[in-house]
């Protein structure tokens, strides 16, 4: 193939090709399920097959190459729109069964975090066969690096995508978890979104003074909490509120 040929191929034809996908694109728009009409596709194959239909007229490679070209031109945006909508619904399929799970707590109760982890790794493979895919969201899972923004603030995003928010307190409540809590907390009243939270308060003989303001608060919304006095506690409490609040996630 010398250079005209190639240029004939990518020049002539293909520039009326072009011209042939934006008066389908005007005229004869193929409305997707979106309701969205506009084919912005019909300009690029017309100039591919537009310039394959030259070539084929030209060197005589087949006359029914002409109404493959004009098929493939009209309806070649409708095959691609409709793989990447069927795409599209898959990926959303997977996202809907997707369960987000926020802990938060100080520092002071990291052994039960570890075990809230354990936990919920070893219950994984009851929640996939119900087709609920569990993730644990942690503020130790993030990236340790500068941001353009604070450190929390990534964090505080997360809280607010999560369909369960577990918070726990023991000897103090620390400025980032009740930072958490209270977004959770007003996001989950104002937008329904975490869609559950969950409190606990590990049990200790003298209470701090914020611990029992902070728990008042709690009493005077009339809101629910569970008092644990170990780790088995914890773990058996929330595992039963755990499987009721996921495994019945769509039986509402």
């Amino acid at each position: 193939m010398n250079r005209n040929i190639i240029f004939n191929f990518f020049s002539t034809e293909g520039s009326a090709g072009g011209i042939l996908g934006a008066i389908l694109y005007i005229f004869c728009p193929i409305p997707n399920k979106t309701g969205n009409k506009k084919n912005y596709e019909y300009i690029v194959f017309g100039f591919v097959f537009g310039s394959i239909l030259h070539y084929s007229v030209l060197y005589q490679v087949g006359r029914l190459s002409m109404l493959y070209c004009f098929m493939l031109v009209y309806f070649g945006p409708w095959v691609f729109s409709t793989f990447d909508e069927f795409r599209k619904a898959i990926v959303n399929s997977l996202e809907l069964n997707k369960v987000k799970i926020f802990l938060a707590s100080p520092n002071d109760l990291s052994e039960e975090r570890n075990s809230i982890s354990l936990m919920i790794d070893q219950e994984r493979q009851l929640f996939l066969e119900h087709k609920k895919n569990v993730e644990l969201i942690r503020w130790e899972y993030g990236t340790k690096s500068f941001s353009e923004t604070r450190f929390q603030d990534p964090i505080n995003t997360k809280v607010t995508k999560s369909n369960i928010f577990i918070a726990m307190f023991h000897r103090y409540i620390g400025k980032f978890t009740e930072e958490e809590f209270e977004l959770a907390y007003q996001n989950f009243k104002s937008k329904g979104k975490p869609e559950h939270i969950l409190l606990y308060f590990k049990h200790i003989e003298k209470e701090p003074e914020e611990i029992s303001e902070f728990r008042d608060r709690i009493i005077n919304d009339e809101q629910y909490y569970k008092i644990f006095n170990n780790t088995e506690h914890l773990l058996s409490h929330l595992k039963s509120q755990l499987y009721k609040i996921i495994l019945t996630k769509d039986r509402k």
